[in-house]
């Protein structure tokens, strides 16, 4: 195909697009639509997860573990458990996301170079 021809066709679907509102409003306004909804969608940012701790070690290790874990803010001690009947309940009402659980052992583990299970 000459370039005399692609420039002809690529004039007359100019025109057919221009001269059809709907066409005109898929070609320029339901990619923006589709880039932004898209882009909220798959933002994979953290804003705020509420934990819930049950720390079964009860050390000083532990206490600065979580000390560590909520420093920036993203993560947020909302309860804590002390007993496993607690957090059932925490997840039905909503107030928890997630219940991290260190288990007895952790500073032993961590002060031995081992990995602490969390």
């Amino acid at each position: 195909m000459s370039f005399r021809r692609l420039l002809a066709v690529t004039r007359k679907e100019f025109r057919h697009i221009t001269r059809d509102v709907r066409i005109l409003f898929l070609v320029t306004v339901a990619p923006a639509f589709l880039l932004l909804t898209l882009s909220y969608v798959f933002s994979f940012d953290v804003d705020r997860i509420d934990v819930a701790v049950r720390d079964l070690d009860r050390t000083w290790l532990s206490r600065a573990f979580l000390t560590s874990l909520t420093a920036d803010g993203d993560v947020v001690v909302v309860a804590y458990v002390q007993r496993d009947e607690e957090i059932e309940p925490l997840f039905t009402r909503g107030v928890a996301d997630v219940v991290l659980v260190i288990p007895r052992g952790f500073a032993d583990a961590v002060s031995g170079g081992r990995t602490a299970p969390v």
